[in-house]
């Protein structure tokens, strides 16, 4: 599915190599999440010098992973991962082919289940790919989310959602 209020602005023309400049640009990119790591890499591809800072001792941000002690004194590794990896994270998907053009390291799933403190499980397989038709069967099979839940929402923000 496409929005079809999707505007594409043209970037402004760049230089392919800045390492040609006579003073190549230096920049410091702030965070080693995937927007940081994504704009490091593009900033360097171009030729310009960069230096990336993070603030924790791991890259990745939000997607990052880490050694941790377990209370009882054994270690683990501790990944937040991604919480779901939709198919419009497309600037990832461009990132990640830069050494894997095909995404042959990604693989899909069947479904996406989640699963609250009392086990009950809400999936989005066989939902409707339309909104707003997605959502109500979402809401009408979920033993979750029920429909006075959708009172609480704030039509006028989501309306550009459902359109």
């Amino acid at each position: 599915m496409t929005d079809s209020k999707k505007v594409t602005h043209a970037a402004v023309q760049g230089y392919s190599d800045a390492g040609q400049l006579a003073d190549v640009p230096h920049v410091v990119v702030v965070g080693g999440g995937i927007a940081g790591l994504s704009a490091a890499t593009a900033l360097a591809e171009r030729g310009v010098k960069v230096h990336l800072v993070e603030r924790e001792s791991y890259l990745g941000g939000r997607v990052g992973g880490w050694d941790t002690t377990l209370e009882d004194g054994s270690p683990a590794t501790m990944s937040r991962g991604f919480h779901a990896f939709f198919r419009q994270y497309y600037n990832l998907r461009n990132l990640l082919r830069r050494t894997d053009p095909d995404l042959a390291r990604l693989r899909p799933v069947d479904d996406y289940p989640l699963i609250d403190g009392d086990g009950r499980i809400d999936g989005f397989k066989g939902l409707p790919e339309t909104p707003p038709l997605n959502a109500f069967a979402f809401v009408k099979r979920s033993p979750t989310f029920r429909w006075k839940d959708l009172t609480d929402l704030n039509g006028i923000a989501a309306l550009p959602l459902m359109t």
